[in-house]
């Protein structure tokens, strides 16, 4: 879905699942910058990032819901 500004939370399963079918994409937004939301894997393991931005710290891992790792 494009053009939707959300704010709510979901798994990251979940999200993974989403963004693999093809039916939702995500994105986060900080200071006035969005970046998507894409699936990677890394070490046999799915995980979620955002594409690269080249925004220092990772504030997708550093917001405070987030856990400490999040994989599939």
């Amino acid at each position: 879905m494009r053009g939707q500004l959300c704010h709510w939370k979901q798994s990251v399963v979940q999200t993974i699942r989403d963004i693999e079918s093809g039916a939702w994409e995500f994105y986060v937004q900080e200071d006035g910058l969005t970046a998507g939301l894409i699936v990677a894997k890394h070490e046999g393991h799915k995980y979620i990032k955002t594409t690269a931005d080249g925004i220092q710290p990772d504030s997708l891992l550093s917001l405070a819901e987030c856990p400490p790792v999040f994989s599939l």
